[in-house]
């Protein structure tokens, strides 16, 4: 669709907004627009865009070329800062929404090289079968057939996944045979200590993603993130994302940010940076209370974000931010109906077949990999209310203009917490207060990018 000078634009009204230096940052939460950074001379053609003035009236105010002020429309509208029409908008998001995708968690081995303070997974030595591997690729695969979905990825977990290295390059194989139509991607959650050249250079081959868990520089990391014998696993951790990067993989560092280390996390963010890393900082999680020893402190931990952020302002990535970082499950791509995977696009399998609705879900499994060829609809039948959990229903969150972004948090942890899923996140003022420290950043690099070009 294109934009005709008949048409009367509308600003579109409950968009975050941020003034930063002569720009104004621009953010609907209801659309795929992402950020958009307003220059003054745009601000006064957005002023104009009333809903009553026409395109053509709105030229003769402005004073510019009638193309000029049409391709500077045409692109608040896909920005989705502008709205022009029911029907544009609803073009605008079929476009968005062609590709449905699934993520299949594999909880390879409840076995695991650390025992790491705050880890959910209770440690056994139960490890999944090649049979069993097998049958939850074909059952994913039904699923994605059944339901038109066209992606898959598979994210090899545990414990630790490099333990069953052998099974891993078993299942790749498996799944490259057998998916035909279906696009299958792969994700490993490591703790890099088992990193090899032989699986850096798999990984690389395979183009598998990767996560690794470090949760600060030297002893920050190591009171959190140590093994049987109380080592800590720093150093060890940094050899193996040094042999990733020998072979030029680019891991995402996983950061749980707990009441052990939250003050402690400048240092690890310096490193990031320098090292040019994705990375994600996750907020500690507890389903069986809700509550953690920092979500009592969301005071002092919210003090101590900013002081991060605003070191990372001060040395932009190069790269776009809503891109290489995440905190916790927030996603500015697209308005979320949920914060996560959990009971919707995501089927977790348990190393004995299995099947809770997330990783942490594994504690409390609701049925196993023989009951249904359809496992979405499986995981609908026994969470029903989890299923149809939306954070922007819930009264407490539906003025809230992030409830699309952050979706209301973990919901496991929430319904532990309250008792019930439509409730607001333990974390709930911390989101608040960092999510727009993500947006402000990547809005100082479009002005930055802007003045370059």
């Amino acid at each position: 669709m294109k934009v005709a000078v008949s048409d009367k634009p509308k600003l579109i009204s409950g968009q975050y907004t941020e003034v930063i230096d002569n720009y104004k940052l621009y953010y609907n939460p209801l659309g795929y627009g992402g950020v958009t950074m307003i220059d003054t001379q745009s601000q006064t053609l957005l002023n104009l865009c009333d809903g009553k003035k026409t395109i053509n009236h709105i030229a003769k105010v402005d004073g510019r070329d009638i193309n000029t002020i049409l391709d500077e429309i045409n692109s608040l509208v896909n920005s989705e800062v502008i709205f022009l029409s029911d029907e544009f908008t609803s073009e605008l998001h079929k476009k968005n929404n062609s590709k449905k995708n699934i993520s299949c968690w594999l909880h390879l081995t409840n076995s695991c090289n650390l025992t790491c303070s705050y880890c959910y997974v209770h440690k056994t030595p139960g490890s999944m079968s090649l049979k069993t591997g097998k049958l939850a690729i074909d059952k994913m695969l039904q699923t994605c057939r059944n339901n038109n979905i066209e992606n898959m990825n598979i994210k090899f977990a545990g414990g630790e996944p490099l333990l069953r290295f052998d099974l891993i390059k078993k299942l790749v194989n498996y799944s490259q045979i057998m998916r035909n139509d279906i696009k299958v991607t792969y994700t490993l959650l490591t703790n890099g200590i088992l990193i090899t050249k032989e699986i850096a250079e798999y990984i690389k081959h395979n183009n598998i993603g990767v996560g690794v868990s470090l949760d600060g520089i030297g002893e920050v990391n190591d009171f959190c993130r140590f093994d049987k014998n109380k080592n800590g696993s720093f150093e060890r951790v940094i050899k193996g994302l040094e042999v990733l990067k020998i072979v030029n993989v680019k891991p995402s560092i996983m950061t749980t940010v707990s009441s052990s280390n939250y003050r402690d996390l400048m240092d690890l963010t310096k490193f990031i940076l320098d090292e040019e890393y994705f990375f994600r900082f996750s907020l500690e999680k507890d389903c069986d209370t809700g509550f953690t020893k920092l979500s009592n402190q969301n005071e002092d931990l919210i003090d101590k974000l900013h002081g991060y952020y605003d070191y990372i302002e001060s040395r932009l990535p190069n790269d776009d931010f809503t891109k290489i970082h995440k905190f916790g499950d927030a996603s500015f791509k697209k308005p979320a109906k949920k914060s996560c995977g959990a009971a919707s696009n995501l089927v977790s399998i348990g190393h004995d077949g299995k099947i809770g609705v997330c990783g942490l879900g594994l504690s409390n499994p609701f049925s196993t990999l023989d009951e249904s060829n359809d496992l979405l609809l499986q995981t609908s039948k026994y969470n029903h209310q989890l299923t149809n959990n939306i954070a922007s229903d819930y009264d407490s969150c539906h003025t809230c203009v992030w409830r699309k972004s952050c979706a209301g948090g973990c919901p496991l942890q929430t319904k532990a917490a309250f008792g019930r899923y439509d409730k607001q996140s333990p974390y709930c003022e911390v989101y608040k207060a960092i999510l727009p420290r993500v947006l402000r950043t990547k809005g100082l690099q479009m002005i930055r990018d802007s003045k370059i070009d």
